[in-house]
Protein backbone atom coordinates (compact mmCIF):
# COMPACT_ATOMS: atom_id res chain seq x y z
CA UNK A 1 0.00 0.00 0.00
CA UNK A 2 1.67 3.51 -0.85
CA UNK A 3 -1.10 6.38 0.70
CA UNK A 4 -0.03 10.15 0.70
CA UNK A 5 -0.24 12.21 4.22
CA UNK A 6 -3.08 14.55 4.26
CA UNK A 7 -3.78 17.21 6.78
CA UNK A 8 -7.69 15.76 7.21
CA UNK A 9 -5.87 12.74 8.20
CA UNK A 10 -8.19 10.87 5.54
CA UNK A 11 -5.08 9.78 3.63
CA UNK A 12 -5.54 8.22 -0.02
CA UNK A 13 -4.10 5.15 -0.80
CA UNK A 14 -3.12 2.62 -3.83
CA UNK A 15 -1.84 -0.57 -4.34
CA UNK A 16 0.92 -0.86 -5.48
CA UNK A 17 3.92 -3.61 -6.33
CA UNK A 18 7.17 -3.87 -7.92
CA UNK A 19 7.80 -6.83 -10.08
CA UNK A 20 10.90 -8.03 -11.47
CA UNK A 21 12.24 -10.84 -14.18
CA UNK A 22 13.42 -13.81 -13.39
CA UNK A 23 16.91 -12.70 -12.89
CA UNK A 24 15.84 -10.59 -10.06
CA UNK A 25 15.68 -7.13 -12.37
CA UNK A 26 12.78 -4.83 -11.61
CA UNK A 27 10.77 -4.59 -15.04
CA UNK A 28 7.32 -3.00 -14.45
CA UNK A 29 5.48 -1.36 -11.64
CA UNK A 30 1.39 -1.66 -11.18
CA UNK A 31 -0.59 1.04 -8.92
CA UNK A 32 -4.27 -0.03 -8.66
CA UNK A 33 -7.08 2.55 -7.41
CA UNK A 34 -10.72 2.37 -6.63
CA UNK A 35 -12.62 4.72 -9.37
CA UNK A 36 -15.74 6.55 -8.12
CA UNK A 37 -19.14 4.59 -8.65
CA UNK A 38 -21.17 4.95 -11.64
CA UNK A 39 -18.81 4.22 -13.94
CA UNK A 40 -18.11 0.89 -15.96
CA UNK A 41 -14.83 0.59 -14.36
CA UNK A 42 -14.42 0.06 -10.36
CA UNK A 43 -11.04 0.24 -10.18
CA UNK A 44 -8.01 1.28 -12.00
CA UNK A 45 -4.45 0.60 -12.54
CA UNK A 46 -1.27 2.40 -13.93
CA UNK A 47 1.29 0.39 -15.24
CA UNK A 48 4.74 1.60 -15.60
CA UNK A 49 7.04 -0.60 -18.09
CA UNK A 50 10.81 0.81 -19.22
CA UNK A 51 11.58 2.45 -22.54
CA UNK A 52 12.02 0.93 -25.76
CA UNK A 53 9.03 -1.29 -25.07
CA UNK A 54 7.37 -2.03 -28.40
CA UNK A 55 4.32 0.23 -27.59
CA UNK A 56 2.34 -1.43 -30.72
CA UNK A 57 2.39 -4.50 -29.11
CA UNK A 58 0.68 -3.23 -25.97
CA UNK A 59 0.93 -4.83 -22.89
CA UNK A 60 -1.28 -8.36 -21.82
CA UNK A 61 -2.61 -9.62 -19.19
CA UNK A 62 -3.53 -12.89 -17.66
CA UNK A 63 -4.55 -13.91 -14.22
CA UNK A 64 -3.73 -18.04 -13.50
CA UNK A 65 -3.76 -18.70 -16.80
CA UNK A 66 -7.29 -17.35 -17.99
CA UNK A 67 -8.20 -15.17 -20.47
CA UNK A 68 -5.39 -12.75 -22.04
CA UNK A 69 -6.33 -9.23 -22.13
CA UNK A 70 -4.27 -6.17 -23.81
CA UNK A 71 -4.00 -2.92 -23.18
CA UNK A 72 -2.50 0.05 -24.95
CA UNK A 73 0.07 2.47 -23.89
CA UNK A 74 -0.92 5.89 -23.09
CA UNK A 75 2.46 8.01 -23.34
CA UNK A 76 6.23 7.72 -22.47
CA UNK A 77 8.27 10.28 -20.39
CA UNK A 78 11.83 9.93 -19.58
CA UNK A 79 10.76 7.38 -16.25
CA UNK A 80 8.96 4.73 -18.88
CA UNK A 81 5.78 3.72 -20.48
CA UNK A 82 2.54 4.08 -18.91
CA UNK A 83 -0.76 2.01 -19.51
CA UNK A 84 -3.74 3.49 -17.98
CA UNK A 85 -6.46 0.58 -17.22
CA UNK A 86 -9.82 -0.02 -16.15
CA UNK A 87 -10.88 -2.97 -14.69
CA UNK A 88 -14.69 -3.81 -14.32
CA UNK A 89 -15.70 -5.25 -11.27
CA UNK A 90 -15.68 -9.29 -12.83
CA UNK A 91 -12.05 -8.05 -13.62
CA UNK A 92 -11.66 -7.29 -9.80
CA UNK A 93 -12.98 -10.38 -8.58
CA UNK A 94 -10.92 -12.24 -10.84
CA UNK A 95 -8.22 -10.44 -9.00
CA UNK A 96 -9.25 -11.87 -5.62
CA UNK A 97 -9.69 -15.31 -6.67
CA UNK A 98 -6.15 -15.59 -8.36
CA UNK A 99 -3.20 -16.05 -7.30
CA UNK A 100 -0.65 -14.42 -9.95
CA UNK A 101 -1.55 -12.27 -12.50
CA UNK A 102 1.20 -12.70 -15.65
CA UNK A 103 1.97 -9.23 -17.53
CA UNK A 104 3.90 -9.38 -20.78
CA UNK A 105 5.65 -6.86 -22.79
CA UNK A 106 7.75 -6.72 -25.59
CA UNK A 107 11.08 -4.98 -26.35
CA UNK A 108 11.11 -2.52 -29.14
CA UNK A 109 15.01 -3.60 -29.85
CA UNK A 110 14.07 -7.51 -29.58
CA UNK A 111 10.70 -7.47 -31.15
CA UNK A 112 10.70 -11.98 -31.33
CA UNK A 113 11.14 -11.98 -27.26
CA UNK A 114 8.89 -11.78 -24.91
CA UNK A 115 9.27 -10.30 -20.98
CA UNK A 116 7.24 -11.72 -18.53
CA UNK A 117 6.57 -10.43 -15.42
CA UNK A 118 4.31 -12.16 -12.13
CA UNK A 119 2.33 -9.76 -10.08
CA UNK A 120 1.38 -11.72 -7.17
CA UNK A 121 -2.35 -11.57 -5.80
CA UNK A 122 -1.97 -12.49 -2.69
CA UNK A 123 -3.48 -10.73 0.19
CA UNK A 124 -5.28 -8.40 -3.02
CA UNK A 125 -9.17 -8.81 -1.39
CA UNK A 126 -7.27 -7.14 1.90
CA UNK A 127 -5.63 -4.84 0.14
CA UNK A 128 -8.25 -3.36 -2.25
CA UNK A 129 -10.88 -2.89 0.48
CA UNK A 130 -8.26 -0.43 2.00
CA UNK A 131 -7.95 1.60 -1.06
CA UNK A 132 -9.13 4.76 -1.31
CA UNK A 133 -11.71 6.24 -4.63
CA UNK A 134 -9.43 8.46 -6.36
CA UNK A 135 -10.60 10.69 -9.04
CA UNK A 136 -8.38 10.04 -12.03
Amino acid sequence: MRCIKTEDGDDPCQMYQLMSDSEGTPIAEIAIFRLPEGGRAVAGATVTVPLETSLTDQLSMQVDGGSLRRYPFAFCNQIGCYSRIGFIAAEVNEFKRGNTAELNIVPALAPNQNVRVLMSLAGFTAAYDKTSITDR
